[in-house]
């Protein structure tokens, strides 16, 4: 188990040099075996990284979408500069062609009345975003965006709402209007934060099941989706009362879901196949010898399917969890202090090798190093109200 006291905040020295002087074919086997075995952290991302952050843009000086670069040889990164003007994107998106950036926002109209909506924008080679266009959707509460069958298809769901839609995408990134809104029904334990439906993510499992988690009814509701792009109703699963799920994460090698449960601090393990989950474990996100407030937020697992990581709001920490290679379970390694305030949402870097956290209420955002699965940390950042992390792919 990590000794949290005995983690040095230095950087982490990079690991044996690995003799690269092959033909290229081979260079590029040698980095997909890598990824698939496990041991991509012996593959080092050699050039600039381009960040973007989503922020909340009520009651904070931000205007927007930050971007900034990271250097994967110091791990500094630049200071944050506005790349997109827009009301709330408090979650981002990547076209998978790495071309274009989605954004779930807020709109005000004529009248002063505001609603929620999506956003495209195209991604310039200086890392600035021009709007393409928009779309309406839900209430105030659009919190989640994804896309699913290559970029043709964009998914968001709305919180306050409880609601979910999926968008047909045209080639030049244009959201044309909602093909489908399910709203969800129903409520649960918390007399608070579950007494009407909260649907908080949607994602595109990799067999083309959608899987939206509504923290408010505490179900993961599973969906088909048509090749014009609308939702039907698949099946659902019941997680247990009280515990919120929030977001989940897919294995990248085998068939394992990873779900945060935001409101009791857990995350359960699932075995996936054809549209089916059948839970394997729940485990803690937190101490045993914690007592105090806490909400859990996001989870990942790292690009070589061997760790998982957990952001806790309250502990202020991020857990990390080894995995099973045999059965998919987690076995705690312990937790790293976060470094800032509210971590929100976190993300890693392509390969595996960063982790940037961020701080909602810190104003910043805090940069690890990954060594071995375990974040070492590195240095922050200062972004206006960051909750939201992405890589871009150029």
């Amino acid at each position: 188990m990590i000794n949290t006291m005995k983690i040095s905040s230095k950087p982490a020295g990079l690991l044996p040099d690995i003799n690269f002087y092959q033909i290229k074919t081979a260079l590029t086997l040698f980095v997909l075996f890598s990824v698939l075995s496990g041991e991509n952290n012996n593959i080092q991302e050699l050039k600039n990284m381009r960040i973007y952050f989503g922020t909340f843009t009520r009651q904070s000086t931000s205007r927007g979408i930050y971007t900034a670069e990271l250097n994967p040889e110091s791990g500094a990164v630049s200071t944050p500069v506005l790349a997109g003007e827009t009301e709330n994107p408090s979650f981002l998106a990547l076209h998978p062609s790495g071309d274009f950036l989605f954004s779930v926002c807020e709109f005000t109209s004529e009248n002063g009345i505001k609603y929620g909506g999506v956003k495209s924008f195209k991604i310039h080679k200086d890392g600035t975003l021009s709007e393409i266009n928009r779309q309406p959707f839900g209430m105030r509460g659009p919190c989640y965006v994804s896309t699913a069958q290559n970029g043709s298809v964009l998914l968001a769901a709305d919180y306050q709402a409880g609601s979910i839609a999926s968008y047909p995408v045209s080639e030049k990134a244009e959201i044309n209007p909602a093909l489908s809104v399910v709203q969800h029904s129903g409520n649960s334990l918390h007399p608070k934060r579950q007494n009407a439906p909260h649907a908080h993510s949607i994602y595109q499992a990799p067999d083309g099941f959608i899987l939206a988690c509504d923290l408010g009814i505490d179900r993961i509701k599973i969906y088909r989706l048509s090749g014009q792009g609308s939702l039907d109703a698949h099946s659902e699963v019941l997680i247990e009362p009280g515990s919120g799920p929030r977001h989940l994460a897919f294995h990248p090698a085998k068939g394992y879901i990873y779900l945060i449960n935001e409101l009791n601090s857990t995350i359960t393990v699932f075995s996936y196949q054809k549209g089916g989950l059948k839970e394997i474990q729940t485990i803690s996100a937190l101490p045993a010898d914690f007592s105090g407030p806490n909400t859990s937020a996001e989870i990942a697992v790292h690009p070589s399917g061997n760790f998982i990581y957990v952001s806790n709001r309250g502990h202020e920490s991020i857990a990390v969890y080894k995995v099973n290679a045999e059965d998919g379970t987690l076995c705690l390694s312990g937790f790293i202090p976060c470094q800032v305030k509210t971590p929100r949402h976190f993300a890693l870097s392509p390969c595996g090798n960063f982790l940037i956290a961020a701080g909602m209420d810190s104003n910043t955002a805090a940069v690890f190093r990954v060594n071995n699965g375990i974040p070492i940390f590195l240095n922050c950042v200062e972004i206006p109200s960051p909750v939201c992390v992405l890589f871009s792919k150029k």
